[in-house]
């Protein structure tokens, strides 16, 4: 699950894409999956 874009917190789909409608050259997702969280970094 996406909790997190960009050093911002992501609680909706449409939160999401107003993080990605703003086209960022870099993008940082806080992924959760399970009990683990990682970073995942997109260019």
């Amino acid at each position: 699950m996406i909790i997190g874009a960009n050093q911002q917190p992501v609680k909706n789909i449409a939160e999401l894409r107003k993080i990605l409608d703003s086209k960022p050259s870099v993008l940082a997702l806080n992924i959760q999956r399970g009990d683990s969280s990682i970073y995942l970094l997109m260019q």
